[in-house]
C-alpha cells in the first residue's frame, strides 16, 4: 500500500480537461532543409522529394505520438479504477483496526475490574 502511495505521489493529477484536449496538429517547416540543399545545388525536383520524406515522417511520428498519449489516458483510467477499491481498503482496515482496539480496550477493562 505505501508503495502504491509513493507512486501516485511522484504524478500528480491531471484534470480531465487536459487530458482529452485535443493535440494541436504542429506545421513543421522545410526552408533550412530547402535552403541548404539548394546551396548544395541540389535539383528542385530532389528538394521537393526531401521535403516530402520529411512530412512523411513527421506524420509518422505525430501518429505515435498520438497513440502514446491514448496508451496515457487507458493506463490514467486503469490507475484511477485501481485507486477506489484501495482507499476503500484503507478505510475497512482501518475501522478494524478500531474495532480491535475497542474490544482489547473494553477486555482490559473488564480485566482490571
Amino acid at each position: 500500500m505505501e508503495a502504491l502511495q509513493a507512486v501516485k505521489d511522484m504524478f500528480p493529477r491531471i484534470s480531465n480537461s487536459e487530458l482529452m484536449a485535443p493535440v494541436d496538429s504542429v506545421a513543421v517547416s522545410t526552408e533550412k532543409l530547402r535552403h541548404r540543399l539548394m546551396e548544395e545545388g541540389v535539383s528542385e525536383e530532389a528538394i521537393r522529394d526531401s521535403e516530402q520524406i520529411m512530412r512523411n515522417e513527421y506524420a509518422a511520428l505525430q501518429n505515435q505520438l498520438l497513440l502514446l498519449k491514448q496508451k496515457q489516458m487507458a493506463l490514467i483510467d486503469t490507475l484511477r479504477h485501481l485507486e477506489v477499491p484501495l482507499l476503500k481498503s484503507r478505510k475497512l482496515q482501518a475501522n478494524q483496526t478500531g474495532y480491535s482496539w475497542w474490544i482489547s480496550t473494553t477486555a482490559q477493562k473488564a480485566g482490571h475490574s
